[in-house]
């Protein structure tokens, strides 16, 4: 009898059995395990910006080294110059959270298996997960621990999925702002 009423619980609450959520520093980010070889990243689209992160800013061009410093107290000769090469998008990606949350939930309806789901919940003023750590946290504590859970999530439903089904999917969830309403499809191969 035992056997069979929790054999009913954990039919009835599957998703939850395998889909604790796991949150990173300051609930910054968040990790949802999941049992399907699928990882959804919502690297923008949040809302939270706590006032302890300062905004993110353009970087400053070092002439010299012809890269960017990504820092908020750089000294700037060329502040033109710095703002076309070392721009930070602050915008947000419309709904990718969201967006992220939905394509996670129909997929296990279909497949009766949840993906993995990572998500900065961190304002892109604040944290943009998609770039290097420089430029993402810009020297700031909490956003480079942010970006560090992020990464680390990432890497841990990686090998979880190696390790359990070898191999996977991985997809970069983005919304959009601009006026054209594009559906774009990165696939990373270049034109060479």
């Amino acid at each position: 009898m035992i056997k069979q009423l929790l054999f009913l619980v954990l039919f009835m609450f599957h998703g939850a059995v395998y889909a604790q959520v796991e949150y990173g520093h300051k609930n910054y980010t968040e990790y949802q395990p999941g049992s399907l070889n699928v990882i959804l990243v919502s690297p923008h689209g949040s809302y939270e910006v706590p006032g302890d992160i300062p905004d993110r800013v353009n970087g400053c061009w070092n002439q010299t080294t012809q890269v960017c410093l990504w820092r908020h107290n750089c000294t700037d000769q060329n502040a033109t110059l710095s703002a076309l090469m070392c721009s930070s998008w602050i915008g947000i990606d419309d709904f990718t959270q969201n967006l992220t949350r939905l394509i996670a939930d129909e997929l296990e309806k279909k497949t009766g298996k949840r993906p993995y789901v990572i998500i900065n919940r961190l304002h892109r003023s604040k944290l943009d997960a998609n770039r290097d750590v420089e430029q993402a946290a810009q020297g700031i504590y909490d956003a480079i621990q942010a970006w560090n859970d992020f990464s680390g999530f990432i890497l841990e439903a990686k090998n979880e999925i190696e390790m359990k089904m070898g191999r996977g999917i991985f997809f970069d969830i983005h919304g959009q702002s601009h006026p054209q309403m594009w559906l774009e499809l990165g696939y990373v191969i270049s034109p060479e």
